[in-house]
């Protein structure tokens, strides 16, 4: 009865308040460069070896961005946790034959591996992950949805809760959102660490 649907991915969709939201390429000047500057520009490469990942926006605005499949690193030291987003899809509910929870709008399942590459033990769950829509709103994980996640037959993962994941341990799960339709949303990865300065990261997810 309940339908599960599989977003379309599509580049670029998501765009963060005070980004250009371009992640493809910037529009470069046709003709008639000056001297100046030709020698002073600079290398727009960064040269910094991550995988799959682009930046979104310019400035101090830029924010990582990644697709589905990608690998990344959020945080160093630490704080240091490389995930893995494998899959999103939706569903109008989640739950079993005896006990469910529809969504206000749409549930949005989102599936990733978390590995702790710090030497110490960190604590994991769903607060450092947001949804994002394209007008900037940011949504938390529906942890009363996630409940009901286990008897779910369509899926064979947990909710991601609080947990304690020991260095060099891995750990999979899904979060879960409950989204309007009819937008395109992203997966905003905060550091876990409560007073970490590194850089959020966000994976595109597509349309509902």
């Amino acid at each position: 009865m309940n339908r599960r649907k599989y977003l379309a991915i599509s580049g670029g969709m998501v765009a963060l308040a005070g980004c250009s939201g371009e992640t493809e390429e910037s529009p470069s000047s046709s003709g008639g460069e000056s001297d100046s500057d030709s020698q002073d520009g600079s290398d727009s490469s960064s040269g910094d070896g991550s995988d799959g990942g682009s930046e979104s926006g310019d400035g101090e605005d830029s924010i990582p961005t990644h697709e589905i499949g990608d690998t990344f690193m959020v945080g160093s030291d630490e704080d240091a946790v490389e995930y893995t987003v494998s899959s999103a899809s939706t569903a109008d509910a989640i739950g079993g034959e005896y006990s469910s929870e529809e969504a206000n709008g749409v549930f949005l399942i989102v599936q990733l591996e978390m590995v702790n590459q710090t030497s110490e033990t960190i604590n994991i769950s769903s607060n450092h992950l947001k949804a994002v829509d394209s007008d900037g709103n940011q949504f938390d994980a529906d942890a009363g949805a996630s409940v009901y996640l286990e008897s779910d037959e369509r899926f064979d993962v947990s909710g991601i809760s609080f947990e304690q994941l020991n260095p060099g341990l891995s750990t999979s799960g899904a979060v879960i959102f409950d989204v309007a339709t009819g937008s395109s949303y992203g997966l905003l990865v905060e550091p876990v660490g409560l007073f970490s300065s590194a850089d959020s990261h966000l994976v595109e997810l597509g349309s509902t």
